[in-house]
């Protein structure tokens, strides 16, 4: 009787071990690639982009012109008509820039033939310090 077990343990066994080993010898499939995405996309664009530090010294509306303070001296950017303005979470149009005049600015920009034209400009609600 003991004999019997013993055989029908040795045959459960042997299948588990056939089908661990038909598991594993499946075929691996590659991942598939990639595509790309528009995020993606945008992402390497904005590899080109850099970052303007200081605080609004004045705005030309009718030029669509902010001029920075920054501590290497005046900066001009060109605003253009896809550029986003923030105070915080706040969006804010081109003229309400003007009265911002001394506040703390970040602006995100792409320089393009020697003119910086903004993507972003984020105003702080702090005033800089004179």
């Amino acid at each position: 009787m003991s004999m019997r077990y013993l055989m029908s343990g040795a045959t459960v066994l042997i299948a588990v071990v056939l089908t661990a080993a038909t598991a594993l010898a499946q075929p691996v499939q590659a991942p598939k690639a990639l595509k790309a995405t528009p995020a993606m996309h945008a992402r390497t664009i904005a590899v080109n982009e850099r970052v303007l530090v200081g605080s609004i010294e004045k705005l030309d509306a009718s030029a669509q012109t902010l001029t920075v303070k920054t501590k290497d001296g005046e900066k001009a950017v060109q605003i253009g008509a896809s550029t986003r303005i923030n105070e915080g979470s706040k969006k804010l149009d081109v003229d309400a820039l003007g009265k911002l005049t001394g506040h703390h600015v970040k602006v995100r920009y792409r320089e393009q033939n020697g003119q910086m034209t903004a993507d972003s400009i984020m105003v702080s609600r702090s005033v800089a310090k004179k």
